[in-house]
């Protein structure tokens, strides 16, 4: 029974999961302010210098709990022209906006 609640339990366990990663300098950011009268109110749109063929912009939503923190990273990166790595799922957005669900610098 132990060993049964032990496979149960791991089999249950999420782990992190990303549609695709990207390495690369970030190129351009698009920052949207919540008066901006398009879709982005709010939100970040920001590029690599080699994007994925499965996407065209990665996103990051004003309700992500790390906003600030992934903002206050991608403008570092940028003033210091370092690599990171960008861990996206691929949206349904028929632009190709990538839901951005982590970032690591290299």
């Amino acid at each position: 029974m132990k060993k049964l609640f032990t496979l149960l339990f791991i089999g249950l366990m999420s782990f992190n999961v990303y549609a695709g990663s990207q390495t690369g300098k970030v190129s351009k950011i698009n920052l949207y302010g919540e008066n901006w009268p398009n879709g982005h109110r709010g939100e970040i749109l920001f590029t690599l210098d080699h994007m994925p063929s499965d996407a065209r912009f990665f996103r990051i939503t004003k309700s992500d709990i790390a906003f600030n923190t992934l903002l206050s990273t991608l403008l570092s990166v940028k003033h210091a022209k370092t690599t990171i790595t960008v861990h996206y799922n691929v949206g349904d957005s028929k632009y190709k906006y990538a839901p951005v669900k982590a970032i690591t610098i290299e």
